[in-house]
């Protein structure tokens, strides 16, 4: 019954999508190394540019954590050419969104406009992104600003999870770091600081544009080549290379938390190779796996259910890797929920893979890109990582190569990977230390040798 009703899914996408239109780009780069990703979409009268400056977090130390996500909110306090009330003037007279978001190894600026003043909205970006000038009577506030930003990350339960996690997990790299910043570093951080990598980053050489809507791509080109052209190249900063050495780690807090929580973290192959696209799909029948598997091994041995439990992959310049998160009460064991996961995966790399789940997980991919093409300016939000990771190839390919994976591929990487599968492990219970008090020793530990190995 599950497979024909799966079937009859299958078949309603297939029939509903197929008349849809295909993303089409067009791929330029510009005489100064900038590049232009154009993409045509007639359905609305709207145009979006998204620009994304190959970095972010990844590119900071202990020194200066926080400087990508600082510089996103200084650009939009003026530049040689607007003040910061001539921008604001400007972007709300002509209906212009104008956003911008950080992350580990990109920094996305996102303009979305009206067709007709696409022009002024090129402009308007483009000046922030190389005039930018970061006023002295600005910067004060701007540090307050996102003081209060982590303040309020800081509260978060979620949100200390995920710090400890990337803490122990990226230990020894730049991804153990927070995009937000640290309060102690941007408490400090100088102008000048701020303003040595702005000059080294933001160079031509390092951005795409992403621009998509309702144009024509030859006065589009021109626009790109007016506007963004006209700055010169520099030469780019050093890539620098970064190994993991986790496996098989195991950490716990105890801290002042209801519920307890478990993080395996598993390191995969590099983006580039076959094994990121079958683990991609694995992960996918995972997630929607897991609960029902899970609680139905610990009911098999008298144990009491997990709460949550969810499988996730992520992917950066560096590394891929699998993440297997899940909360559960205080009263079932941690030993006992490891050994179901474990149990549950080893279980799971012997199993045949459904081929209905195979190409189910695949068009739900093919339909989200779809969804995504009818709102520009989220297509090139969610393109910016995979642009600022691996190029336009690995943004515009990623679906055709996830459908490329067979299930006899499946099957084999399951095996490869899940077989005999090794994690650092993350655990918080229940406990009497503040998160405060742990979060201190912790990072007072991490960060102290960091600076030393510097």
């Amino acid at each position: 019954m599950k497979k024909y009703i799966s079937f009859i899914f299958t078949l309603i996408f297939l029939l509903w999508s197929k008349d849809l239109p295909a993303v089409t780009a067009q791929n330029i780069k510009l005489s100064n190394g900038f590049e232009v990703i154009l993409i045509e979409n007639h359905q609305s009268p709207v145009i979006s540019c998204v620009v994304t400056v190959k970095t972010g977090a990844s590119n900071e130390d202990f020194s200066n954590s926080g400087v990508s996500h600082m510089l996103e909110h200084l650009l939009f306090n003026g530049t040689r050419k607007r003040t910061q009330e001539e921008l604001y003037r400007e972007t709300d007279f002509y209906g212009i969104y104008n956003n911008a978001h950080t992350d580990m190894d990109y920094t996305n600026y996102i303009v979305l406009v009206e067709k007709s003043h696409i022009e002024k909205a090129l402009d308007i970006q483009s000046d922030m992104l190389f005039n930018s000038i970061f006023p002295e009577n600005k910067f004060e506030k701007e540090k307050g600003i996102i003081l209060n930003e982590i303040a309020r990350d800081m509260s978060e339960p979620s949100s200390f999870e995920d710090e400890l996690f990337n803490l122990r997990f990226f230990d020894g790299t730049p991804y153990n770091l927070p995009v937000i910043g640290l309060p102690e570093t941007i408490k400090n951080i100088s102008r000048e600081q701020v303003k040595e990598y702005y000059e080294r980053y933001y160079i031509p050489n390092n951005m795409t544009a992403l621009i998509m809507g309702d144009f024509d791509s030859k006065d589009m080109l021109m626009f790109t080549n007016k506007y963004f052209g006209k700055y010169p190249p520099q030469k780019p900063s050093k890539e620098q290379t970064y190994s993991l050495k986790i496996k098989g780690q195991r950490f716990e807090a105890n801290s002042k938390v209801i519920h307890s929580s478990i993080d395996m973290g598993m390191p995969l192959s590099e983006i580039d190779k076959e094994d990121f696209y079958s683990m991609s799909i694995i992960t996918a029948i995972l997630d929607s796996e897991l609960k029902e598997r899970i609680n139905r091994n610990l009911h098999e041995k008298n144990r009491a259910d997990v709460f949550d439990i969810n499988a996730s992959i992520d992917f950066n310049k560096h590394f891929s890797l699998l993440k297997i998160s899940a909360s559960f009460p205080p009263n079932l064991g941690p030993q006992d929920v490891e050994n179901a996961i474990i149990e549950e995966l080893i279980k799971f790399s012997s199993e045949p893979i459904d081929e209905d789940r195979r190409k189910g997980i695949v068009l739900s991919v093919k339909v989200q890109e779809i969804f995504l093409s009818e709102k520009p300016h989220y297509y090139g939000m969610v393109k910016g990582k995979f642009i600022a990771v691996g190029g336009w190839n690995f943004a515009k390919n990623y679906v055709q190569n996830l459908e490329n994976v067979s299930k006899t591929q499946l099957e084999k990487i399951a095996k490869k990977y899940l077989s005999n599968p090794s994690f650092m492990i993350n655990l918080i219970t229940p406990g009497d230390s503040s998160i405060e008090d742990i979060r201190k020793q912790i990072k007072g530990d991490y960060y102290q040798k960091s600076i030393k190995e510097e």
